[in-house]
């Protein structure tokens, strides 16, 4: 019987170490893999930072070309430039009555004679007229294309009109802003 047990113990034995062989085979796998995956991740990290890196090299070259046709761009200011252009034609327009209120002193103390009709009047009258009919237009919510429509006139003329005068061009930012807002 101890013959027996002692197979026994020794087949246990073998076992156990065949066990432990196994056991430390799978624990070096694993080990493997860790630094399998650590190596991964490092080689990942300096990939997405070098990418990073190449973004930001990029961006910056970017936002020094933008600079630079910034700097050489200075775009119209109409706020600054807004005042200039309502005096002058201020100025204009006063002169224009003045002509216009001397001619007619003149008409009316020669009695006889027919009134004048100065043609520059006439057009400054349309013009503001044109003025007018734009601002209401835009205030009331048409596009461009439905203003030129409205007053049969360019789109490209209405377009230039609203660019150049400093009060329809507040206004026609202020309903671009209201459409894209809604």
């Amino acid at each position: 019987m101890m013959d027996f047990l002692m197979v026994v113990n020794f087949i246990l034995v073998i076992f156990a170490f065949f066990l432990i062989i196994l056991l430390f085979l799978r624990q070096n796998r694993y080990h493997d893999l860790e630094k399998k995956f650590e190596r991964l991740n490092r080689e990942m990290e300096e990939m997405i930072s070098s990418f990073l890196i190449e973004m930001k090299e990029e961006n910056d070259q970017f936002l020094g070309k933008l600079r630079q046709l910034k700097k050489q761009q200075q775009p119209f200011d109409g706020r600054k430039e807004e005042g200039k252009y309502e005096k002058h034609i201020g100025n204009e327009r006063k002169e224009l009555e003045e002509d216009n209120e001397s001619k007619e002193k003149k008409s009316s103390s020669k009695q006889a004679s027919p009134p004048v009709h100065d043609e520059s009047v006439q057009t400054i009258k349309e013009h503001d007229r044109l003025l007018n009919d734009v601002k209401q237009l835009l205030e009331s919510g048409y596009t461009v294309e439905e203003i030129a429509k409205q007053l049969k006139k360019g789109k490209t003329e209405i377009e230039l009109l609203i660019k150049f005068t400093p009060s329809l061009f507040k206004i026609a930012e202020a309903a671009s802003r209201e459409k894209r807002e809604a």
